[in-house]
């Protein structure tokens, strides 16, 4: 691109300056892990006792002898219980943090004392430099020691290193060669693997490799590993990674012809072991470099029946089988987006709302069933004596002119049958008007069916609109 427009790139330039500036980040991180203090007490340690004998790859528990006691950066010979201090051995199964790989962790138990191991780390090439906390007792030079290294965590770590370089291998056969390592990190059960890339990462391409880890896993094929020289190594076709420094000896990790790489960590004896490799996330972490994430083993099994249990109580919210729950959720969302959009958007009507009288049912008898039912006063005293004279001598009902303010209630012969509702007996408000009452309207009887026990109180004005064309209407009127 450069040359096309007419211009030049200094290449042995840029990579002396990627040079520097790479050995200039490990040097600030190796600074951060020993706090920026002085290395060259661990520099005297190695040249007296030379470097540590590494038991991990084949043992889990070994014997050894405390070389060297350091106590807030300064030797000490002695350390009590609660205290904090770092530990050199002559021998040591605990792996040193390097590699991508972090530090194994367990216990060191001697005769009186017991120590937990919270981290091991290379500060100086060939010294592993134990972090520990004396639980019990006290720790002093020369203390004969046994070192267990905690197998379960150890093992989970193997399985996610053995599946960072299966993860690499499926990923250079889908992007080629331009797809190097360019960093990683293998805790308990989790793996992160960065990888260079001129394009974009597809996620189907993604799906691709997921699924070509895992039927390489039901192979089950033996993982080796053997040290050579490098240039046999490169002979062989183990992938070594870019930047990092090697010596004339090398060890290689095999499995199978699927992966070679030069590697010093540790790993699973069958790559059967790592049981399912799950990736769960993937994003660019910088120009042309990619950073994908995945569980390993027991971890991704939970990971898949989190996700499983998320999509069943989601497809029992919608109602739908889990299969249709992706669709149904997408429907559902889509719909609840146009109605807000439709609420959002509305517009108010040309005219103003009218206020509408609902009808409400007629006033309930208080009057005692076996007493006979006796009229209130009416708004004129003729009119209420006319009234009562129809009403004993059971004649035709008043005439529908009259008005009154408050309505009468029925009478009921206390010989009569029982009734069959608990309530008292409704009668039809046309029979049962008030001379001075107004005739109630066909709404107003169907109201009075449907509530044998609304409230006598009308109910305020409110407005209602027409299904239709949205004119307001009036009704009970």
């Amino acid at each position: 691109m450069a040359s096309e427009q007419g211009l030049s790139v200094d290449e042995d330039g840029f990579r002396t300056l990627m040079e520097e500036q790479r050995q200039r980040a490990k040097a600030d991180a190796a600074s951060r892990k020993t706090g920026h203090g002085d290395l060259s007490v661990y520099r005297r340690l190695l040249e007296q006792h030379g470097e540590t004998e590494f038991l991990g790859y084949t043992d889990l528990q070994a014997t050894a002898k405390v070389i060297g006691l350091l106590s807030d950066g300064a030797p000490a010979a002695v350390v009590g219980a609660g205290s904090k201090a770092e530990v050199v051995l002559d021998r040591t199964p605990f792996y040193g943090e390097s590699g991508g790989q972090i530090a194994d962790t367990g216990v060191l138990v001697g005769h009186g004392v017991e120590v937990t191991v919270t981290d091991v780390q290379k500060l100086v090439p060939g010294l592993f430099v134990h972090r520990v906390e004396v639980t019990g007792g006290e720790l002093a030079i020369d203390t004969e020691l046994t070192a267990s290294v905690d197998e379960g965590r150890r093992r989970s770590i193997a399985r996610s290193h053995s599946a960072t370089h299966l993860v690499h291998s499926a990923v250079r056969g889908a992007y080629g060669r331009r797809a190097a390592q360019a960093g990683s990190l293998n805790s308990p059960g989790r793996m992160r693997f960065d990888f260079t890339t001129a394009g974009s990462v597809s996620s189907d391409v993604l799906t691709e490799v997921e699924e070509e880890v895992n039927d390489y896993l039901q192979t089950d094929v033996e993982v080796s590993s053997y040290t050579t020289t490098k240039d046999k190594a490169l002979e062989l076709g183990a992938v070594a990674l870019f930047g990092e420094k090697y010596g004339n000896d090398v060890r290689v990790v095999d499995m199978g012809d699927y992966s070679r790489e030069l590697c010093g960590g540790t790993h699973v004896g069958r790559i059967g072991e790592l049981g399912l490799v799950k990736l769960v996330s993937d994003a660019s972490i910088g120009s042309g470099v990619h950073r994908v994430e995945a569980l390993v083993g027991t971890d991704a099994l939970r990971h898949v029946r989190k996700e499983q249990l998320l999509v069943s109580q989601l497809a029992g919210t919608l109602k739908v089988r889990p299969s249709r729950s992706p669709s149904a959720s997408t429907t559902c969302w889509r719909g609840c987006a146009a109605r807000r959009r439709r609420s959002s958007s509305s517009r108010p009507s040309r005219c103003w709302a009218r206020p509408v009288r609902w009808p409400t049912a007629p006033r309930r008898s208080a009057v005692s069933r076996s007493s006979p039912r006796a009229s209130t006063a009416a708004s004129t005293p003729a009119a209420c004596a006319r009234w009562r004279a129809r009403s004993a001598t059971g004649s035709a009902r008043a005439p529908a002119s009259s008005r009154c303010s408050r309505r009468p209630t029925t009478a009921r012969s206390a010989s009569s049958s029982p009734r069959p509702r608990r309530h008292a007996t409704r009668v039809s408000p046309r029979a049962s008007s008030c001379p001075r009452s107004p005739r109630p309207s066909a709404g107003a009887v169907a109201a009075s069916r449907t509530w044998p026990r609304a409230a006598a109180a009308p109910r305020a004005e409110s407005t209602r609109r027409s299904p239709r064309c949205g004119t307001p209407s009036r009704t009970g009127e």
